[in-house]
């Protein structure tokens, strides 16, 4: 499926969620102080919000925006003066362990305002309803329990502090930034070539990448072509699909890419150049459709010995091949393409999981390395975001620019706490 179609599906179900959301929300305040039944309270949510859903949604999101403001304002200025504290004195543990502290009591903050703001929101548009019966209270009844003195919410509040105090010195003590696994993205680094082509595996091979990411797509002649899109007009200027041409058509087709011009290559001849310049290859067998009966069996009754002997890694986008050819060659690294990380880790016999950037998060990544897994992410392009990647815990980049990369490792060995705060607070998001 489409990329694009499978992003648009995913924003219509966040969007009906959201619409459900709002419509629904009065339920539980229903069956607390209105004591209804779940039937009834859910009806009467879905009838009380029919005309007030855009009122509803608009103080929602202006009490988010204000308190993603604050919340956003204040680290901003505890990371800043983590930055000046480190820069001019020689206590820059102490005052990030302080300042991690302080970032985490935002973070609550935050959260008891929101929960306290929309719980405000929700009562007063209850308040608004003539049918809502005001709940009486006999506060003569309301006793705490077990009496908190002075002295035992101080002591309370110390032991927090010493935890949290050592959870944070041990965490900005301990923190690691990984050194991934340098991918060039369809085999070529800041548009220094045509994707896809010999003569950009030649050029990007001199930037020792650890692996040249390409892809290949079986042709009408069932040969192996190396061609990234499904429809070869948008590259090549002519009409139809690489399944629907021979091999022998398509190596004589040209790509226009970059202001340069390539032709089309087999697998074949790529694959030999590749063992040739001693490259190692993250090879993606794309399909068109889900059913490829026979596909996997005839990509390893030709290939399998050569990527077995030159290290060479497999992946798809099509959950069977991945288990297919995990199922048939175990031999070969294999990895399954995440579009998006929206449901957590997929069940799959995949060796690692290659995930889009902007839905990755340390907590992914620490999931996959759970069941021993490893995390390529896709497509950090500049320095930063190579950075954040490498905290998050990714154990490869496949990026358009491998000297990013390469300047975020060297970069590495100069991080700084202010560094480790930040990318804490953005682990946390």
């Amino acid at each position: 499926m489409n990329r694009r179609i499978v992003a648009g599906l995913f924003i219509l179900v966040y969007l009906g969620l959201l619409y459900l959301g709002l419509r629904l929300i009065f339920t539980l305040p229903n069956i607390i102080l209105q004591q209804m039944t779940f039937k009834k309270a859910l009806t009467s949510s879905w009838r009380f919000t029919h005309q007030k859903t855009g009122s509803l949604l608009g103080r929602l999101l202006l009490i988010g925006a204000a308190l993603i403001g604050f919340t956003g304002l204040t680290f901003f200025l505890l990371i800043q003066l983590q930055a000046l504290i480190e820069t001019h004195t020689s206590v820059g543990l102490p005052s990030a362990v302080v300042i991690m502290t302080l970032l985490q009591a935002a973070m609550l903050i935050n959260l008891v305002l929101s929960t306290v703001a929309v719980f405000f929101i929700v009562i007063d548009y209850l308040l608004a309803d003539p049918q809502f019966v005001q709940p009486t209270f006999n506060y003569a009844t309301l006793k705490l329990s077990v009496p908190l003195s002075g002295r035992w919410l101080l002591f309370v509040a110390n032991c927090v502090l010493i935890g949290v105090g050592t959870y944070n010195w041990d965490y900005l003590r301990s923190v690691t930034i990984q050194q991934p696994l340098s991918i060039s993205h369809r085999s070529v680094s800041q548009k220094d070539g045509v994707q896809n082509s010999i003569s950009a595996l030649r050029k990007t091979t001199r930037l020792k990448p650890d692996y040249v990411e390409m892809d290949v797509q079986l042709t009408k002649d069932h040969q192996f072509v190396v061609f990234h899109d499904f429809q070869l007009a948008p590259l090549t200027g002519h009409s139809g699909t690489p399944q629907s041409k021979t091999l022998a058509q398509l190596t004589k087709m040209t790509v226009h890419e970059h202001r340069q011009s390539a032709p089309i290559a087999s697998f074949d001849d790529y694959l030999a150049r590749a063992n040739q310049l001693h490259q190692k290859l993250l090879i993606e067998i794309k399909t068109p459709t889900t059913d490829n009966p026979g596909l996997v069996q005839h990509f390893l009754n030709k290939y399998q010995a050569k990527i077995e002997a030159h290290g060479h890694m497999v992946q798809s986008l099509n959950w069977h091949i991945v288990e297919a050819v995990k199922k048939a060659a175990p031999k070969i690294q294999t990895g399954y393409i995440l579009p998006f990380n929206f449901i957590g880790l997929p069940i799959s016999n995949a060796d690692f999981y290659a995930v889009e950037m902007t839905t990755v998060n340390s907590h992914f990544i620490q999931a996959a390395h759970q069941e021993n897994k490893a995390v390529f992410v896709w497509t950090p392009n500049d320095q930063q975001a190579v950075q954040r990647m490498m905290y998050f815990g990714a154990d490869g980049v496949v990026t358009d620019n491998l000297t990013a990369v390469k300047q975020a490792k060297q970069q590495n060995n100069q991080r700084h706490y202010a560094d480790k705060l930040a990318y804490y607070v953005i682990g946390i998001g």
